[in-house]
């Protein structure tokens, strides 16, 4: 049995640092914003040029499979900002293929307050700056298509899933 946590918060809630504090070596640790990266770096994009959308979806998806399937039993973390409900069907939909029927998928919500992400999001650089109005437009879109274990467990009804709740974040 493994545990795969799935990260939801916007820009500059803290994932990342929930990650860094929480995982062991050896675990699997994903970071969409370091596959965009690369990515753009391959295609040969600007700096903060947008990746084509289904082919970044694709290679993200493609990897996460992949290493899951290298390595059954050793927990994984996703930080891919998952804020939705049709994020979370896409995502969980895409890395299906390598899920076991004894993985524990963990959708671990970081509640942040908004203008304390904001702050930590312009303290940021290069790729890892989010516009500001972006945050903003996810902070929206996030209220109104939230994830929910209900539905999540309807979609998915061969997963075993559970969300848990996290503020500690919020402390600057």
């Amino acid at each position: 049995m493994r545990n795969i946590y799935i990260m939801s918060g916007l820009p500059g809630s803290g994932k990342s640092t929930w990650i860094s504090q929480h995982a062991r070596w050896g675990d699997l640790v994903f970071h969409r914003d370091e596959l965009r990266a690369a990515l753009r770096d391959e295609l040969g994009l600007a700096h903060a040029q947008d990746c084509p959308p289904v082919l970044e979806y694709e290679r993200w998806t493609h990897h996460i499979i992949e290493a899951l399937t290298k390595c059954p039993g050793v927990d994984a973390y996703i930080d891919q900002t998952t804020l939705t409900q049709g994020a979370l069907n896409k995502l969980l939909t895409g890395i299906a293929p390598a899920i076991c029927g004894n993985d524990f998928i963990i959708i671990q919500c970081i509640h942040t307050n908004t203008q304390l992400c904001r702050k930590r999001n312009a303290e940021r650089t290069g790729d890892a700056l989010v516009p500001d109005d972006v945050i903003l437009s996810m902070e929206k879109s996030m209220r109104r298509g939230a994830i929910t274990l209900e539905r999540t467990r309807e979609l998915y009804p061969w997963m075993h899933i559970d969300i848990a709740h996290d503020t500690t974040m919020e402390v600057e």
